[in-house]
C-alpha cells in the first residue's frame, strides 16, 4: 500500500496539451465555416453563358451561394465541385478553358431622307466572328430590316473575305438597306448563322419618320368661297403615289353632307415644294362651295401616311 504524503489529495490525470490544441483548431474551423456558409448566401449570381462543360466564355466573375472567391489563388472554389480561375476552370478533374465568342450589335441606326437605312454594326465580342453559313466569299453574316410583323424587307450581307476587320474582335463595319419608311428594327445575323455571347442585343428599333397631312385651316364664306390650309405634320416629306406631269401630286377634296366629291384640286411636288416638304403648308380656295361640308387632304389616299384618319376638316 503506498504510502500517502500528509496534506495532500490524489489528483487526476493531466490531459494531453496536443489534443486540447487539436479541438481547439477543429472548433476555430467549424466557426470559419459556419461564417462561410452564411456569407456565401449573401453574394451575388455567378452566370456563365452557355453549359459550362462545352467551355463558354465566363461573361463575369460574381459569385453565387455556391461559390466562393478565393483571392490568393484566383479561383472560385464552389460547392458543386467546379473550380473557376481567371482564364480557365476544372471539373470533375477535367481541365476547361474559357471560350471567347464574338457578339455582333447594331449600335447605331437611322432612316435617311432618301429612305435607306445608315446603320453600324460592331463585333463587340472577344473573337473573330465565324458563321455556320459560308460561301465563295467566307464566312457570312447578315444585317436585316425588318417590319413590326418581324418579316424581312431587305438584307445586306457581309462576307469575312471582303470584310475581315468587321470579323475582328473590336471591328465594325457601316452599311445601307432600302425601305427604310417601312422598317421598325435593324438586326445582326438575324438567321443567326454566328454562334455568339449574346444573342439578345443584335437589333435596333429605329424612330421611322412619317408624312402627314392635315387639313389644319378651313373657312366657308356666305358666297360660297371656301379657303383652306394644308399642312405636312409629319417629319418626312411628302410623296404621293399619283404621279403627274408636273411632278407626284397629292389632292385636296371639297365634300358634301352626302360623302360626294364636289371640288378638288391637286398640289404638284414641281409647283408647290414647299407643301411637300415637313411641317410645311400651302392654302387654296374652292368657290361655289356652298353644299361642302368638309374638306379633306389626300382623300382618295395616294399618300401612306402616318395617321390616316386626321386628314378631313369640317367647315
Amino acid at each position: 500500500m503506498a504510502n500517502k504524503i500528509p496534506g495532500v489529495s490524489p489528483s487526476a490525470p493531466k490531459k494531453s496539451k496536443k489534443k486540447l490544441i487539436i479541438a481547439g483548431i477543429i472548433a476555430t474551423l467549424l466557426i470559419v465555416a459556419l461564417v462561410i456558409g452564411n456569407s456565401l448566401n449573401m453574394l451575388g449570381a455567378f452566370r456563365i453563358i452557355g453549359d459550362l462543360e462545352d467551355g463558354y466564355f465566363a461573361e463575369d466573375y460574381e459569385t453565387s451561394p455556391k461559390c466562393k472567391y478565393k483571392a490568393d489563388m484566383e479561383a472560385y472554389f464552389c460547392v458543386d465541385g467546379c473550380h473557376y480561375f481567371v482564364d480557365f476552370y476544372m471539373c470533375d478533374g477535367n481541365m476547361y478553358q474559357y471560350e471567347e465568342l464574338p457578339d455582333l450589335e447594331i449600335t447605331d441606326a437611322y432612316v435617311q431622307d432618301d429612305g435607306r437605312i445608315w446603320f453600324m454594326v460592331e463585333n463587340a465580342g472577344g473573337e473573330e466572328v465565324v458563321s455556320s453559313y459560308q460561301n465563295a466569299y467566307g464566312d457570312v453574316y447578315a444585317v436585316s430590316n425588318l417590319t413590326g410583323t418581324g418579316g424581312v424587307l431587305t438584307s445586306t450581307y457581309f462576307y469575312s473575305d471582303f470584310y475581315p476587320q468587321a470579323f475582328e474582335a473590336g471591328g465594325s463595319r457601316s452599311g445601307t438597306l432600302y425601305d427604310g419608311y417601312y422598317s421598325f428594327e435593324v438586326c445582326a445575323d438575324y438567321q443567326e448563322y454566328v454562334e455568339e455571347s449574346d444573342e439578345t442585343n443584335n437589333c435596333m428599333e429605329l424612330e421611322i419618320p412619317v408624312m402627314d397631312l392635315q387639313i389644319t385651316d378651313a373657312s366657308l364664306q356666305q358666297d360660297g368661297t371656301l379657303t383652306f390650309t394644308v399642312t405636312n405634320t409629319g417629319d418626312r416629306d411628302v410623296e404621293s403615289s399619283h404621279p403627274y406631269i408636273g411632278g407626284e401630286a397629292y389632292e385636296i377634296s371639297a365634300l358634301t353632307g352626302t360623302g360626294s366629291i364636289s371640288h378638288w384640286t391637286y398640289f404638284y411636288s414641281d409647283q408647290t415644294p414647299w407643301a411637300f416638304e415637313a411641317g410645311s403648308s400651302a392654302t387654296g380656295t374652292f368657290y361655289g362651295a356652298k353644299a361642302v361640308a368638309q374638306v379633306c387632304a389626300d382623300y382618295n389616299g395616294y399618300v401612306e401616311e402616318g395617321d390616316e384618319n386626321n386628314n378631313c376638316r369640317g367647315v
